[in-house]
């Protein structure tokens, strides 16, 4: 079910409060991620969601053997630390 597999996604990500940024849809392809981010002040955002991409795609395809067709990854905000 598309909840047992977004709690997996979370438990992939470790972190409890990334279930929030988490949406998983099924298509007849095979399931489509969006994950929406915050990312840190400096780094270079499309490097940053290119390796997000890949990480979890890869991830994912391993652990929970199903087809991931589309991981979108959205970036809410940059954070800026003091």
């Amino acid at each position: 079910s598309q909840k047992v597999l977004k709690d997996g996604i979370a438990e992939l990500l470790k972190k409890d409060n990334y279930s929030k940024g988490v949406v998983v849809r099924k298509s007849e392809a095979g399931f489509e991620i969006d994950l929406y981010i915050v990312i840190s002040f400096g780094v270079r955002i499309s490097e940053v969601v290119t390796e997000v991409q890949k990480k979890v795609k890869y991830v994912l395809e391993k652990t929970l053997e199903h087809d991931f067709v589309a991981i979108n990854v959205v970036v809410q905000g940059v954070r800026v630390v003091a």
